[in-house]
C-alpha cells in the first residue's frame, strides 16, 4: 500500500496515465518541423499538466540519442524567490545566457562573450541604478525602460542581441547535428503577473532569434492580470489589446486538453495503489463508472485535483484501520464510495463541504437556512426558471442555487454541484437515513480539510453531558470479568468487541441511540447467511430466559452481509445503573459469542 501520490511533474519513464501521448507526439513533431524564432505557449490551469508535458517535450527534443535542439530550463518562479522585479528579470536573462554559454566547447570564446555581455549589462544598468537596486518597479514599466529609453539603451540591447546570436552560431557550428535551441520557461503563472508581463516583453525583443524555440508554461487567465499597468482593467472595450499583446508574443497556443484526459485509468491506478477500493471492487464498471461521474461533476481532470483527492483518501484509509484495528476491512463499499464523494467536494466546492459538516441532511436544506448564510432570496423569474429544471425544482434545490451564488467558482459550477448532490442521495438510497450516513460519513475526511478557522463540534440538542463519559466506565467494568481487546472509536458513539475466537468475523457493538432516548447492545456479524443460520441455531438451544432469545433479529441496511441481535433498553438521562446494564448485557453477549464461534 501507497501512503501519498507525489505532485511532481511526469517523467519520460512513467505510463501515460491521462492518455495524452498523441498531443504530445504531435507537438514533438511540429518543433521538429517549424522554422524560427517561434514561440509556444502550453496553456492550462493551475495542476493541469503543463511542466509534465515539458518535461517529456524536453527529453524527445533534446535528451534522446540524436535529438536535434540544446536545452535550456529556466523556472522562472524559482528566479523570483526573494527578489525584486528588477532582480528577477535581469537574474532569468542571466541565467539563460549562462546556460547558453556553458554549452560552447571553446570556453575562451566563452570567456570573451561572458566580458562582452557583463559590459553590456553594467550599460544597461543605468537605466537606472533603477535596476541594479531594484528600485523601477513594474508599474515603471523596467522593461519598457530598456527597450524605449533612448538610443544608447536601444544600441544596449542590440548589441546584447548581436552577443547571443553569435554564440548560439559559435556552438551550432560545432555541433552540426543540432537544429538549434529550445528554451523552457517554466511557472510563469507563479510569479508576480506584471512581473511575468515584463519577462515575456524581454524574451520576446531579445531572443526573437534564429535557431530558438521558446516553450512557455502559462495561465493565460493568471498571467492577463499583469497588462493592468498598460491597459487598465479588462473591459470589453480593451479587451481586444489584450488578446493582441499576446499574439505578438505568442504563434502558436496550445491549451493543454484536460477535457480529453483518461481520468479513469489514473484513478483506478492511483486507488489501488493506496488501498482505498480493492482490486476486486475497482474491477467492477458500475462502481467505476460512478467514481468517474462523481469525480467529473467535482475535482474534473486536474492532475494536481486528481493527486490531492487520493492523498486525503490515503490518510483517511490509514486513520479508519488505526480505528478500527481488527475490525478496519468491515468498511462497506457504500461507505467507501460515499467517503469519496465527500472528499470530492471538499476539495472541489470547499463552500458546500462546509454547509454539509454544519447541516449533513441536505435533502432538508430550507429557507430556514438559507436566511441563517444571509442567502440572496430567489426574484419570481428566477424561482419559476429553475422550477423548469430538473437540477433545481425542489426546495433543498433552489438553496445549493443560492448557496452558489455566493461565489463565481460555485455559480459556473452550479449545476454540477446539484448533480453531484443528487448523485450521492441516489447512491444512498434512503432519504431517512441521508443525513445520519452523509454525519457518520463526512467525520472522517474533516481532518483534510483547509478552514481559516476552526469551530467547536456542536452537539444535538438531545446529547446529554454523561454520555462523553459512558464507554470508559462501561469498559472498565467490562474488563474486571473477560480480558479481550476493547476499542473505543473517536468521536464515535459505540464500543467494539470483537470476538477473539472468530477472529473478528463476529463483533459487539454498542450504541447509545441518542435521539430515540434508547440504549440499544447488539451482536453483529458480517458474515452472511452463513454466520446468521449458526448464530440462530445457536440462540435456539439457549435457554428461553436469555436475553438473546428476546433479542430483535435486523439485516443491515446498506452492508446485506451484516446481521444483528439487538436488545433495547429505555433509558433517563439521570439512569444510574445504566453503566452496569451496558456492562452485563455486553458480558452476558460476549460469553454466548465466544461459545458459539469456538463450536
Amino acid at each position: 500500500m501507497k501512503s501519498s501520490i507525489i505532485d511532481v511533474p511526469r517523467k519520460h519513464t512513467q505510463a501515460d496515465l491521462f492518455g495524452i501521448q498523441v498531443y504530445q507526439n504531435a507537438l514533438i513533431r511540429y518543433v521538429k518541423l517549424t522554422d524560427t524564432p517561434i514561440t509556444i505557449a502550453l496553456q492550462g490551469e493551475w495542476g493541469s499538466g503543463k511542466t509534465s508535458l515539458m518535461n517529456l517535450l524536453k527529453y524527445n527534443l533534446c535528451d534522446t540519442d540524436d535529438s536535434p535542439y540544446f536545452p535550456i530550463w529556466i523556472n522562472t518562479w524559482q528566479y523570483s524567490l526573494m527578489k525584486t522585479p528588477g532582480q528577477t528579470i535581469m537574474g532569468i536573462l542571466e541565467g539563460i545566457i549562462k546556460q547558453i554559454g556553458t554549452l560552447n566547447p571553446s570556453k575562451h570564446k566563452w570567456e570573451e562573450s561572458r566580458k562582452k555581455i557583463g559590459g553590456i549589462f553594467k550599460k544597461m544598468a543605468t537605466v537606472g541604478t533603477k535596476i541594479a537596486a531594484g528600485t523601477v518597479g513594474i508599474d515603471g514599466g523596467l522593461v519598457d525602460e530598456l527597450l524605449e529609453g533612448g538610443e544608447e539603451a536601444q544600441s544596449d540591447i542590440v548589441q546584447l542581441k548581436t552577443e547571443i546570436s553569435e554564440m548560439i552560431e559559435q556552438i551550432l557550428a560545432e555541433f552540426p547535428a543540432k537544429k538549434g535551441f529550445t528554451f523552457y520557461i517554466d511557472d510563469l503563472d507563479r510569479i508576480d503577473p506584471p512581473v511575468a508581463v515584463e519577462i515575456l516583453e524581454l524574451l520576446k525583443n531579445i531572443f526573437d532569434l534564429e535557431h530558438c524555440v521558446f516553450i512557455l508554461a502559462i495561465d493565460y487567465d493568471v498571467v492577463i492580470k499583469g497588462l493592468k499597468p498598460k491597459f487598465g482593467e479588462l473591459t470589453d472595450k480593451n479587451e481586444r489589446e489584450f488578446r493582441s499583446f499576446f499574439d505578438k508574443i505568442i504563434q502558436l497556443p496550445f491549451s493543454m486538453p484536460v477535457a480529453s484526459y483518461n481520468v479513469d485509468t489514473f484513478l483506478v491506478d492511483a486507488l489501488s495503489k493506496i488501498e482505498f477500493f480493492s482490486n476486486k471492487e475497482l474491477e467492477d464498471t458500475d462502481l467505476a463508472e460512478k467514481l468517474s461521474e462523481i469525480t467529473r461533476l467535482s475535482v474534473g481532470t486536474n492532475p494536481r485535483s486528481l493527486k490531492r483527492l487520493t492523498n486525503t483518501l490515503a490518510l483517511i484509509s490509514i486513520i479508519y484501520e488505526e480505528q478500527k484495528g481488527d475490525n478496519a476491512n468491515s468498511s462497506t463499499l457504500l461507505d467507501k464510495l460515499i467517503n469519496y464523494a465527500l472528499v470530492c467536494i471538499q476539495i472541489a466546492y470547499p463552500y458546500i463541504y462546509n454547509q454539509l459538516t454544519e447541516e449533513p441532511d441536505f435533502k432538508n436544506w430550507n429557507d430556514k437556512i438559507a436566511s441563517k448564510l444571509k442567502l440572496r432570496p430567489l426574484n419570481e423569474e428566477e424561482t419559476e426558471r429553475l422550477n423548469s429544471t430538473d437540477e433545481f425544482n425542489d426546495d433543498w434545490e433552489k438553496v445549493v442555487f443560492r448557496m452558489c451564488q455566493k461565489e463565481t467558482y460555485l455559480s459556473n459550477r452550479v449545476f454540477s454541484v446539484s448533480m453531484l448532490l443528487n448523485k450521492i442521495a441516489e447512491i444512498i438510497n434512503d432519504d431517512e437515513q441521508l443525513g445520519d450516513i452523509i454525519e457518520s460519513t463526512i467525520e472522517m475526511s474533516a481532518v483534510t480539510n483547509l478552514k481559516a478557522f476552526d469551530t467547536p463540534k456542536k452537539l444535538n440538542a438531545s446529547e446529554f453531558p454523561w454520555e462523553a463519559k459512558l464507554w470508559e466506565p462501561v469498559k472498565a467494568e467490562f474488563l474486571k470479568h473477560m480480558k479481550m481487546k476493547v476499542s473505543i472509536p473517536k468521536g464515535r458513539s459505540y464500543m467494539g468487541v470483537p470476538s477473539i475466537a472468530n477472529k473478528g468475523n463476529v463483533a459487539v457493538w454498542i450504541s447509545y441511540g441518542v435521539r430515540e432516548s434508547t440504549a440499544y447492545v447488539a451482536m453483529e456479524t458480517y458474515g452472511g447467511e452463513e454466520m446468521k443460520t449458526k448464530i440462530s441455531r445457536a440462540i435456539a438451544s439457549l435457554p428461553d430466559t436469555h436475553l438473546l432469545k428476546h433479542a430483535e433479529l435486523s439485516q443491515g441496511k446498506r452492508n446485506k452481509n451484516k446481521w444483528a441481535w439487538g436488545i433495547k433498553h429505555s433509558i433517563d438521562k439521570a439512569d444510574a445503573g445504566l453503566v452496569q446494564w451496558y456492562a452485563d448485557k455486553l458480558l452476558s453477549l460476549c460469553t454466548v459469542m465466544e461459545e458459539m464461534t469456538l463450536s
